[in-house]
């Protein structure tokens, strides 16, 4: 596989951008949309990929003008400062992810907070159970929601394609169940996880359910 090939653009799901990495053990997904004049990018990818993705981003002429950690994980962070570097783009987190993304190398400039509507358009979702200020963002354009790690397109069968992620030490078990539980209360076209596969063609509510049973 030649080498730009593992990082790629997909068919896009309504008006949010997908681009995929290859990333064994399992693939990972960042998301780029609109807001205004602006282009936010939502998570980064896996470590070793950011020229290939920089390139993905100046093939089709887009400038990134934000990027928006879920979480500080090395799968969602990695290649986070090159491209804020080449873009000139403010880097964006929860303030309980904030230090955790800096010892990574990561500068966060501005904070984000549950609830938040940026822009009117990409609500915020506390969702605390899998890291330290973990979140989720919901598209309201479409209705789409991109989940991060609340739930993971990583489950054992097509018919059951989501699970749940595991908690981090300070969180109990049952918090990645609530933080779950609570996309349920979005009305949702599409459900896109960081890794794995994607709902985009049928509801996405019996998978999460699914996942939590």
């Amino acid at each position: 596989m030649p080498n730009g090939e593992f990082v790629r653009w997909e068919a896009p799901v309504g008006s949010v951008m997908r681009l995929w990495f290859a990333a064994p053990p399992f693939d990972n997904w960042a998301f780029a949309v609109r807001i205004d004049q602006s282009l936010y990018v939502i998570d980064t990818g896996t470590q070793g990929h950011a020229q290939s993705m920089i390139a993905r981003f100046r093939e089709r002429e887009l400038r990134v003008d934000h990027i928006l950690l879920t979480h500080h994980h090395e799968t969602h962070t990695a290649n986070a400062q090159a491209l804020a570097e080449a873009f000139g783009a403010t880097v964006w987190a929860h303030p309980e992810s904030a230090p955790l993304c800096a010892r990574l190398g990561v500068e966060i400039d501005r904070h984000f907070h549950p609830g938040e509507r940026i822009g009117g358009l990409l609500e915020v979702i506390d969702a605390p159970g899998h890291a330290p200020g973990n979140v989720a963002f919901y598209w309201h354009p479409g209705r789409v929601m991109l989940a991060g790690d609340t739930v993971m397109g990583l489950g054992d069968s097509e018919s059951r394609p989501f699970c749940l992620p595991g908690p981090h030490k300070g969180a109990p078990p049952s918090q990645v169940k609530e933080d779950a539980r609570r996309l349920l209360s979005y009305e949702m076209d599409a459900c896109l996880p960081a890794h794995g596969r994607h709902i985009v063609d049928q509801d996405p509510v019996p998978h999460i359910e699914a996942a939590l049973a």
